[in-house]
């Protein structure tokens, strides 16, 4: 279960939580406690901004697809260990 969320969140198909929790067949909270094991096991990681601090986020390498955004929420990219870990390198 832990490759296909990583692909999930790869393919930047599926960007909000309840879509990847569908598609998994899982519950909103299973997959934002899957997400923090991610997160702690190196696999994600997580620019830390919010919406007020877009303009500091020139160097993160999400900017551009959350820019526009309203509403943020939680923005994940793939660590190259988490990319190892799915096969998708």
């Amino acid at each position: 279960m832990i490759k296909e969320i990583l692909a999930l969140i790869a393919s930047a198909e599926h960007t909000l939580h309840r879509d990847i929790a569908k598609e998994m067949g899982i519950s909103t909270e299973t997959l934002e406690d899957i997400l923090k094991l991610l997160l702690r096991k190196g696999f994600l990681e997580s620019p830390d901004c919010t919406p007020s601090e877009r303009s500091s986020c020139v160097h993160c390498p999400s900017a551009e697809s959350c820019a526009s955004l309203d509403d943020v929420g939680t923005v994940y990219y793939i660590t190259p260990k988490g990319l190892r870990h799915a096969g998708l390198n």
